[in-house]
């Protein structure tokens, strides 16, 4: 939250219960989507949810099914922001901790 608000990184690929992987540069949605989540392998889709963040103007990479899908998810922000948080801690270090 504070790194978009002080321009140190453009957006946040997050996961987000009820949408799946979302990609956003506002603050609040990123604060309000992880605040009280510590760990999340799967969500079903709630029209509810992923409403709510589309209506703010951030991406939701699958409103259909709401699946977590962080290298879709880069690959989607990669074409829109350079600077990304989280991205190495959420793609690499699962995969080397699953070895």
């Amino acid at each position: 939250m504070t790194g978009i608000a002080k321009g140190i990184i453009q957006a946040a690929m997050t996961v987000c219960d009820g949408a799946g992987t979302v990609v956003t540069s506002n603050p609040q949605l990123i604060q309000g989507m992880g605040g009280y989540i510590s760990s999340l392998a799967e969500t079903d889709p709630i029209p509810q949810v992923i409403e709510g963040v589309e209506a703010k103007g951030e991406h939701v990479l699958s409103p259909y099914d709401a699946r977590i899908d962080q290298v879709d998810g880069a690959r989607w922000a990669f074409d829109g922001f350079s600077k990304l948080h989280s991205l190495w801690t959420m793609l690499i270090l699962p995969r080397c901790c699953e070895r």
